[in-house]
């Protein structure tokens, strides 16, 4: 039996996918970390994207969101804020897949610091074993 491995090509494009319900204060130190690795560690010559997605929150997530979309930080990032309103972890994932084209996916929850290095790392990953899909 043969198998036929696919070649993906280098990763120009990275969305980074946040789902949340009602958890502003987690959310607001999530996106601040995040700022900090697109002010230090953004890879070269890849865009990067964040995707935020509220699942119906009934908390300040929305102001949240937009004050990080118009943060010095985001400068030259693009943010993608979308609303699911079907409640549930899946929904709120489905969405965010729907919404992207990108390269790579990377999803984060909204109650997590990332590293500086965070992206990049993803990024070498994904060049270095370019036959893998899914980790």
């Amino acid at each position: 039996m043969s198998s036929i491995i696919s070649k993906y090509p280098p990763v120009t494009s990275v969305a980074i996918a946040i789902c949340t319900w009602n958890r502003a204060s987690f959310l607001s130190q999530t996106l601040e970390s995040l700022s900090c690795l697109l002010s230090l560690k953004k890879p070269e010559g890849v865009n990067i994207t964040v995707v935020i997605i509220d699942n119906n929150s009934t908390d300040e997530t929305q102001s949240v969101i937009e004050k990080f979309a118009s943060s010095e930080f985001c400068d030259g990032t693009n943010v993608t804020q979308l609303k699911e309103e079907q409640q549930g972890h899946a929904f709120a994932r489905n969405r965010a897949i729907q919404s992207c084209d990108s390269d790579l996916i990377i999803w984060t929850d909204d109650d997590v610091l990332v590293p500086a290095d965070w992206v990049s790392k993803y990024v070498d990953a994904a060049n270095e074993q370019s036959d893998v899909a899914f980790w």
